[in-house]
């Protein structure tokens, strides 16, 4: 089962993909390259942020964090 943890992880790491992408085709001189260059950067991007997250994954205990976070937001009164 996926952590939310690593959840919110792949999430972020989609936006900032496609950002990026959405900057780099807007550098482009003409749309068909500018389009073409965005998704391979997009996709490429995507790939390795992807990757990198299950890496970490493996070494960091995602979970472990989901428990702490809720753990301390019940003794800070946000979840009641």
């Amino acid at each position: 089962m996926i952590s939310y943890t690593e959840h919110g992880l792949h999430t972020l790491s989609a936006v900032l993909a496609f950002s990026l992408a959405a900057l780099v085709a807007r550098r482009c001189r003409s749309d068909a390259r500018g389009v073409l260059v965005a998704v391979l950067f997009g996709m490429t991007l995507s790939f390795v942020l992807s990757a990198g997250i299950g890496f970490l994954a493996k070494f960091l205990p995602l979970g472990q964090f989901d428990f702490l976070v809720g753990s301390w937001l019940k003794r800070t009164g946000f979840l009641n």
